[in-house]
């Protein structure tokens, strides 16, 4: 149970449950995200935000069939995302480092011929996403290995620059399955008003005017602002080249979906998903990729003896003649 329960308010006895099988529970707020280390620009859909979520430490790779019907390795991704993987008092949350690890040990696995993501995430921190998103394709290319990204049911923001990244044999998701929200966010908050409540007043004194623009205990300057604009405006824009390179579609095409969640068969007419299918379905056809690949690497083995050989046996000739 790893997103056990999304709720506005939770319910005590759900939380009580899921905690029993190893889950936390823990509010999407400013504070939990800024506890885990987030930088103050988002891809995460904004609808999560203010929301409690069941999380339980992400789970390694496991696998599906055996070597005569084709072994695929599901690689779990959870929850938030941070760049780090993180367990404390706000809950476990899933980490870029903790994925890519997780995907290159399936990757790396000899027994696994073909991997499934399995995704269900609302996104996360823009921090680290880019770097772990070329370091999981130049892996996914440098092994060959088909790899199928499944909704499970959620692939949102961040998850979906992940996706992206991830897929070879293109994205699936099931009928209600939720896909998108292709697009990042960033926040200013000024507290100067409750600390007049509370009897407190803050003086900031800047060295240049310009340093930390965003401080919370003083005036948000016009500053602070265009800056945060500028940086979820560059963040945006990568996100939206990658998906319009990954997904063939125009950069124009995603930036006007205007950060949109399509669900079911409006996620494959979006062009953000290849098919509407269920998880065993997907398993299943990767089953039939992972034989492929098999007997393609066992038959560049040994065409690459037969070619030794074929060299061994010329030098010896040469060497008599």
């Amino acid at each position: 149970m790893d997103i056990t329960h999304q709720m506005a308010a939770p319910d005590p006895s759900v939380i009580e449950a899921a905690r029993r099988m190893g889950a936390r529970a823990v509010v999407l707020s400013r504070e939990n995200i800024v506890r885990v280390g987030a930088s103050n620009v988002l891809a995460i859909d904004e609808n999560f935000i203010g929301r409690t979520v069941m999380l339980s430490p992400a789970k390694g790779v496991s696998k599906r069939g055996g070597a005569a019907q084709g072994a695929v390795g599901v690689v779990p991704v959870r929850g938030p995302l941070a760049q780090r993987a993180i367990s404390d008092m706000c809950g476990y949350v899933d980490g870029y480092d903790a994925i890519l690890a997780r995907f290159q040990a399936a990757l790396n696995d000899d027994s696994i011929d073909a991997v499934v993501v399995d995704i269900d995430s609302p996104g996360g921190d823009v921090a680290g996403l880019a770097q772990a998103a070329d370091a999981i394709r130049m892996a996914r290319e440098a092994s060959g290995k088909p790899v199928f990204v499944f909704a499970n049911e959620l692939i949102a923001s961040a998850a979906y620059w992940l996706a992206c990244a991830f897929a070879s044999e293109g994205i699936s998701l099931p009928e209600a399955g939720q896909i998108g929200s292709i697009g990042c966010i960033g926040g200013l908050l000024d507290e100067t008003k409750a600390l007049e409540m509370e009897g407190l007043s803050v003086t900031l004194v800047r060295v240049p005017d310009g340093k930390a623009e965003a401080n919370s205990v003083g005036p948000i300057k016009d500053l602070a602002e265009e800056r945060l604009r500028a940086r979820v405006e560059t963040f945006a824009g990568q996100f939206f080249d990658l998906v319009a390179s990954a997904r063939g579609l125009s950069v124009d095409a995603v930036r006007g979906m205007n950060g949109a969640v399509e669900i079911g068969k409006s996620g494959v007419k979006a062009g953000l998903a290849d098919r509407v299918e269920t998880f065993e379905s997907v398993v299943a056809r990767a089953q039939t990729a992972g034989r492929k690949w098999r007997r393609q690497m066992e038959k560049a083995a040994m065409d690459e003896k037969r070619l030794a050989d074929l060299e061994t046996f010329q030098a010896k000739a040469l060497a008599v003649f």
